[in-house]
């Protein structure tokens, strides 16, 4: 496994590292609120490697509400990001979101690089914008979903979306319980980005020529607990784990088709 890493500046790496295992809060709060944090977290070199590296993770999450110009939020959400609701509604949200999607090094040096992949070249980080939509089934029940397009001339150049349940509850007075089930489908450019070999990646590296098609990229479980110590400061923890599918599954990069990630978090509401 890699030494601890740092992951870049504050806002950027929470909203880069937000994806990797995620639970509770779903939907922002309608009150004002600011939270800060900071932990670790374990996440596989690239989706689909075999090696780790615990990473420094830092966690970044507050919700403004305005009568007129609805919710806005960072952290919230299934993959966080940045949000804005226009319209309150009751039970779930409606959000316009933008984030982004880390990028990958065909060389060990930091997060998502691995010299396994030497000559497939390096994908950049890639903003997206999209709809992220959340709906209360029951007290403990969300369905949550989202759609996300990549934006710019760098990075994947493709569109991915997911759908889940969460259900969550309190175990005691200061205990949070959640478990999630999602999975995420992925367009052709996006798959081809991450798992695909084109013919001069295959001259440059060890794998031969593979050309994945747009499909369901993989299935996540993840759970997380979350202890009150105060009102204001809390610990949390998850655990996930992600199964490729499909063409991802069988690219030639891949080496471990299910990948653990967890991290833990200390909170600080302000």
């Amino acid at each position: 496994m890699k030494s601890l890493t740092l992951a870049g500046s504050l806002l950027g790496s929470a909203l880069l590292l937000a994806p990797q295992a995620h639970a509770f809060d779903l939907i922002p709060t309608r009150e004002n609120s600011f939270q800060l944090g900071a932990g670790v977290g374990l996440l596989p070199d690239y989706i689909g490697d075999q090696e780790y590296q615990f990473v420094f993770t830092p966690a970044i999450k507050g919700a403004w509400s305005h009568d007129k110009f609805g919710t806005f939020a960072v952290g919230y959400g299934a993959h966080g990001g940045l949000s804005w609701s226009p319209f309150d509604f009751h039970y779930g949200e409606l959000a316009l979101v933008a984030s982004a999607t880390p990028g990958r090094h065909d060389a060990d040096h930091g997060l998502f690089g691995s010299d396994y992949l030497k000559g497939m070249g390096k994908i950049e980080d890639t903003p997206e914008l999209g709809l992220r939509g959340s709906a209360i089934l029951l007290p403990w029940l969300t369905l949550h979903s989202q759609l996300m397009w990549g934006v710019g001339n760098t990075g994947h150049q493709g569109a991915w979306g997911d759908l889940g349940l969460e259900a969550s509850t309190h175990l005691s007075e200061s205990l949070e319980g959640s478990f999630d089930v999602s999975s995420s489908w992925c367009s052709r450019d996006y798959m081809q980005s991450f798992y695909g070999v084109s013919s001069e990646q295959a001259k440059n590296s060890r794998f031969h020529r593979y050309s994945a098609d747009s499909g369901i990229k993989y299935i996540t479980l993840s759970a997380g607990l979350r202890y009150h110590f105060t009102p204001s400061m809390s610990l949390e923890g998850h655990v996930g784990m992600i199964s490729l599918q499909g063409d991802a599954a069988d690219s030639p990069i891949v080496r471990e088709r299910n990948n653990l990630v967890s991290n833990l978090l200390f909170m600080y509401r302000f």
